[in-house]
């Protein structure tokens, strides 16, 4: 009989920890095609964070679903959103994804 187990790996991400509470993310290990996507977006000047918000906004993310997800406030996004636009040379959410979407 066949073992039907599979293994995986997964990266543990600590994003947040006081008064003894330690929260994790548990992030999958990245394949191929997400490490070449993050060498593209990373030759554009932006930060790992900046990644992160820049492909939950590719997926169609509200500021504040973005907030939630990655535990941070909607001010911070806005934050790094305003950075992403002035280094990716965009004016919009759209014109964002566009340009990471064919680079």
């Amino acid at each position: 009989m066949a073992d039907s187990r599979q293994s995986a790996t997964v990266i543990l991400h600590k994003i947040e920890g006081e008064n003894e509470k330690v929260i994790f993310q548990v992030l999958p290990e990245p394949n191929d095609d997400q490490t070449e996507i993050d060498r593209k977006w990373k030759g554009l000047g932006l930060t790992r964070r900046e990644i992160e918000v820049s492909s939950l906004v590719c997926q169609g993310l509200t500021n504040k679903q973005i907030s939630k997800r990655l535990y941070v406030s909607r001010y911070t996004v806005e934050n790094h959103l305003k950075s992403i636009f002035l280094k990716t040379k965009v004016n919009n959410r759209t014109g964002l994804t566009h340009k990471l979407m064919h680079l």
